[in-house]
This record gives structure tokens, C-alpha cells and sequence, in this order.
């Protein structure tokens, strides 16, 4: 695994066991299908620092060791994880190139909630099957951050502004 850089020093890449791109993806690849899965999940309470540093090397182990031809972005903190990721049929594989691309996006929603079943049950996984091989990302990045959205407003510049769960309900602050 590679690194990020001094932006995400702790961030890792692994590089995914299948590539195709646009001029491989015709010919013999013609064939080779790929799947995304994307989702957020916040955690309540909060996870610890540790708890997250776990986490990351159980996703790094798990890309590496049992699911190598996964790609994308995760984005953990202790906030929860944000993640858009991939998978690819392996060439000459035994199974349906899209079967396997897709199973093996469903068996890392389920490494996930074997790692912290109370944060991953409730999880709404967004999957979508069936895709050109070249739709897959060719690398994983793992990259722990502070903050899953980062909107640059800090809390000193919302002092007096009432804030509300829900947009349209009572109590909502709109400027004028």
C-alpha cells in the first residue's frame, strides 16, 4: 500500500488486482462486468480514535487478503464511514462476470457489519450491478479524516443561529 501524501499521512492505497480501461474493456474483457456500492453510515456515540485506526486496517487487510479486485474511496472518522467503491469480475473467472462483481461488493457490506454490528444494521446500501468493466476504480483509498463532510463553517460563526433537525419544520433558521 501506498500513501497520500502529507494531505492524509495515514491514508493508504491499494491498488486493485483487475484494471480495465476504455481500450481493454472491448475483445476477450468484452465480457468483464463491474458494480459500485456507495453509503454513509454515522455512528452514535462516536467512534473511538482507535476504534477507527481498527477499522482502517481491517479494510486495508480485507482489500489486500480476501477482496482484491475492489477500488474506490472510504473515508472513515469517528463520525462514521462515506464510501463509494467498486468491483470488477476477475478475467477468466468461473462465474458470471457480473455475479461476481457483484457478490463481492455484498460480501464487504458484510465484513463491515461483522466488524460493528450495532453501526453497519441499520446501513442503506446503495448498489448498482451490471456495469462496463471500465466503471471500476483501479485503486482503494483509505483515508481517515476528521470530518466525513467538511462545509469550512466553524462554530463561532453560527453563535445566535438556532439550528433544527429537519428542513421545512418549526423552528427551522432561514435568513432573511
Amino acid at each position: 500500500a501506498q500513501s497520500l501524501g502529507k494531505w492524509f499521512p495515514t491514508a493508504s492505497v491499494i491498488k486493485s488486482s483487475v484494471c480495465y480501461s476504455n481500450d481493454k474493456v472491448g475483445g476477450s474483457a468484452g465480457s468483464a462486468r463491474s458494480s459500485l456500492l456507495l453509503f454513509y453510515q454515522y455512528v452514535s456515540p462516536p467512534w473511538s480514535q482507535s476504534t477507527v485506526t481498527n477499522l482502517m486496517s481491517h479494510l486495508a487487510r480485507i482489500a489486500r487478503d480476501h477482496r482484491t479486485n475492489v477500488g474506490g474511496r472510504i473515508r472513515v472518522s469517528t463520525e462514521g464511514v462515506n464510501c463509494t467503491i467498486s468491483a470488477a469480475s476477475t478475467p477468466g473467472g468461473s462465474e458470471d462476470p457480473s455475479f461476481e462483481a457483484a457478490r463481492t461488493l455484498r460480501h464487504l457490506a458484510e465484513d463491515l457489519r461483522r466488524f460493528d454490528p450495532d453501526a453497519f444494521s441499520s446501513t442503506d446500501w446503495k448498489y448498482i450491478d451490471g456495469l462496463s468493466a471500465d466503471r471500476h476504480f483501479k485503486e482503494l483509498k483509505l483515508i481517515p479524516v476528521k470530518e466525513l463532510v467538511f462545509y469550512k463553517i466553524r462554530e463561532e460563526d453560527c453563535a445566535g443561529v438556532k439550528m433544527s433537525g429537519g428542513a421545512g419544520g418549526e423552528g427551522d433558521a432561514i435568513p432573511k
